[in-house]
């Protein structure tokens, strides 16, 4: 009884190594601080160990928060197809408003404020750690948006005017996934997990040694 209970445990061990909280990225925050409409995001940490930075192209090269909500500022009055609430482009899931969403800013004369004008192009995360995408929400993008992370790339993604598509990835291990706009669109939010290793690896050589203990007192 005792063996089999030390061998539970050693099993828990290892697993527990490959376990990690998902957590959600609304573009609310960076570094701990408020993103505000207009800001720019080069660079971010979402916290969660979700840090790296960001590669654009399109438009201005230059990926920008939005203010989806009505009323909440000038990029909804400027682009009235990334209002909320949003519907599902699938017609699966209910209405949701997403606040903060995050475009490929326009390079159209005179378009100052964030609004993404059919621009197209497309944003890169890199991580700084190994993770899992387990979903994302793409906004508008009747023109067609794809995603790619891994070897994988779907394709056709995106919906009419103020509708989400709501996509699972449930990747594997990557450094960076791609959201490459046809035209207009945007990203509502994603969710990911970091690898945990090295952080992990502790917990992994623990349940490791356990099963050596293990061994080493069945031949005593």
């Amino acid at each position: 009884m005792g063996s089999l209970k030390n061998i539970t445990l050693a099993a828990a061990l290892v697993c527990s190594a490959g376990l990690a909280q998902a957590a959600v990225v609304s573009f609310d925050e960076n570094f701990g601080g408020a993103l505000t409409e207009g800001t720019e995001i080069t660079t971010f940490d979402f916290g969660a160990g979700l840090t790296g930075s960001l590669t654009v192209t399109g438009g201005t090269a230059e990926a920008r928060v939005l203010d989806s909500e009505s009323g909440n500022g000038l990029g909804v009055t400027n682009d009235p197809d990334l209002a909320s609430p949003f519907s599902d482009a699938d017609r699966v899931l209910a209405d949701r408003g997403f606040g903060n969403v995050l475009i490929v800013q326009s390079d159209d004369a005179g378009v100052s404020i964030p609004n993404d004008e059919r621009s197209g192009g497309s944003i890169t995360f890199t991580f700084d750690t190994a993770i899992i995408l387990d979903s994302i929400f793409l906004l508008d993008g009747e023109e067609g948006i794809s995603l790619t992370y891994g070897l994988t790339t779907l394709s056709g993604l995106g919906g009419a005017d103020n509708t989400f598509d709501f996509v699972t990835a449930n990747s594997g291990p990557i450094l960076s996934f791609t959201v490459e706009f046809g035209g207009s669109g945007a990203i509502g939010e994603f969710k990911a997990s970091v690898v945990p290793l090295p952080a992990g690896l502790p917990l992994l050589i623990g349940g490791l040694g356990a099963f050596a203990w293990m061994k080493r007192r069945k031949q005593a």
